[in-house]
């Protein structure tokens, strides 16, 4: 085989990778990612909406849309290699979300049946509010792709898993992505009493691929302790009512205890007292969050019902 011949094969075999590595390059040195970006969002009529993770609904359409996601982790401040797009809009009474997270290999989806809470190892993706933009405390809401929320009450250098905050969302699982639609009372909020709201806000997705990609709305640059002062700013609420002072918590608890029919003989049969019932009301000064009730029993069944005026329930 001649020189000639040779070159021309080696440089056959190499030139696509070369060109596939030279635009990725291109592709990553020509993002520019959002500073600080803000967002005005329409009141729209949502009456007919319904929250099943489908955003085929002609109404989000109407939408502001949320672009231009970021990864700030392990990249730092660089193109994602997957493309994420959100929309928002709000009525009298919620706020929406509707989220899509595209794919490349829908088989590395990372989607567990977990309790509350319990799903950050997983996909994730949803909303960090400051609604008072005072830097020092946020709301955070959350949806894997199983519908599986997780939700938290941040403050400076802490994030607190033992309160809940009202809201729906639905998440639907595509061949090439997956979706999240989410419904937040305003009423499960604190936030000025203006006539107009300007809030600051994190989108955040998290993708869990080996390392934990970290992909945001709003760049973060690692430089800046100041997390939520680097956040994008949610702009165009105007004349919602939030959250009252006191709202009570209604609670059903049932109870059965049990013991050995004959204390003295290890091998006896157990013996089942009747089923104890317990109704009782709640009341609490913070609308925004409902504090999670620690109580011990043994063969117990537990629901509560966190707010009349949602009609929401959850049982654990």
């Amino acid at each position: 085989m001649s020189g000639r011949t040779l070159f021309l094969l080696i440089f056959v075999t190499l030139f696509p990778a070369f060109t596939y590595a030279q635009e990725e390059s291109d592709t990553s040195s020509n993002f520019t990612p959002n500073i600080k970006p803000e967002l005005n969002i329409p009141r729209l009529a949502a009456e007919n909406i319904k929250i099943d993770g489908d955003l085929s609904e002609y109404v989000w359409e109407k939408a502001a849309v949320i672009s231009n996601f970021t990864e700030i982790s392990p990249g730092d401040n660089v193109k994602p290699e997957v493309e994420t797009e959100g929309r928002v809009f709000y009525d009298e009474e919620y706020l929406y979300f509707g989220f899509t997270a595209y794919e490349t290999d829908m088989k590395s989806l990372r989607a567990s049946m977990s309790d509350r809470d319990r799903m950050y190892a997983d996909d994730w993706i949803g909303a960090f509010i400051d609604t008072y933009g005072g830097l020092k405390q946020g709301f955070e809401m959350y949806c894997n792709p199983k519908s599986i929320q997780g939700d938290l009450l941040w403050t400076t250098n802490n994030e607190d898993s033992n309160f809940d905050i009202i809201y729906d969302s639905e998440a639907k699982i595509f061949k090439d992505k997956w979706t999240a639609e989410f419904r937040i009372p305003f009423k499960s909020l604190r936030f000025p009493e203006t006539k107009e709201q300007n809030w600051r806000i994190h989108i955040i997705r998290n993708r869990p691929r080996g390392a934990r990609q970290e992909i945001y709305w709003a760049s973060v640059s690692r430089d800046d302790p100041n997390f939520m002062g680097q956040s994008g700013f949610l702009k165009g609420i105007k004349d919602v009512e939030r959250g009252k002072d006191i709202q009570f918590l209604p609670y059903i608890l049932g109870t059965q205890g049990s013991s050995l029919d004959d204390p003295s003989d290890p091998d006896s049969e157990f013996k089942h007292d009747k089923v104890q019932g317990q109704l009782g009301i709640n009341a609490s000064r913070e609308a925004s969050f409902l504090s999670r009730r620690e109580t011990e029993f043994f063969h117990t069944s537990q629901c509560s019902l966190h707010s009349l005026s949602q009609q929401s329930t959850r049982c654990t």
